[in-house]
């Protein structure tokens, strides 16, 4: 089920177009990363749509593929309502909280996503107390169960208000989500 997801899913065609607006960024002189979220500015508001498909260099991009890739195919395999609603989720309200609280500047990047995304798979699994919900949240916390650390090295760069929205993002998708019940026919 995890390959039939990966294959043409939303979390690659995802990885797909962050590497091409970075491309894209490269090859024309737009500097594309204006577009990022500017804190407590009416006009950076925007920037919660689009900061997530914008890095600001190769290592940034290369290092939020593989988790954005394989913890997105993780929530994707709930199912594309789920995938979709934690997205945009995860994303707005995420980014709502980056403007508010981040540091002046340009908040980019799809770390927040991330952080999102691996907050809902751990609190979702284990809410759901399924087979599945709880290998993956196993998995995600023997893989990536590090990242928590990632709030105690708070670098000048680095938002970790992004991070942080992100995960209580994902906590918020995944208590919502755990208790919508499935509904049957009536017959």
């Amino acid at each position: 089920m995890l390959v039939k997801n990966l294959i043409g899913s939303e979390p690659v065609c995802f990885v797909v177009i962050i590497w091409l607006v970075y491309l894209i960024d490269i090859v024309l002189p737009l500097n594309l990363n204006l577009w990022g979220i500017r804190p407590r500015e009416v006009a950076g508001l925007t920037g919660i749509i689009f900061s997530p498909f914008l890095h600001g260099s190769l290592f940034h991009i290369a290092s939020n593929t593989l988790p954005l890739l394989i913890l997105g195919v993780i929530v994707r395999a709930y199912g594309r309502a789920i995938f979709w609603e934690v997205s945009l989720t995860v994303v707005g309200i995420g980014g709502l909280f980056a403007w508010f609280f981040s540091s002046p500047g340009i908040v980019i990047g799809a770390s927040g996503v991330i952080f999102g995304y691996w907050s809902f798979a751990i609190v979702y699994g284990l809410l759901k107390r399924s087979v599945k919900s709880l290998l993956f949240s196993l998995f995600v916390l023997l893989f990536y169960g590090t990242m928590i650390f990632s709030f105690f090295s708070l670098y000048a760069n680095i938002s970790w208000s992004g991070h942080l929205g992100g995960v209580l993002a994902g906590v918020l998708c995944a208590i919502t989500l755990s208790k919508v019940k499935t509904k049957t026919p009536s017959v």
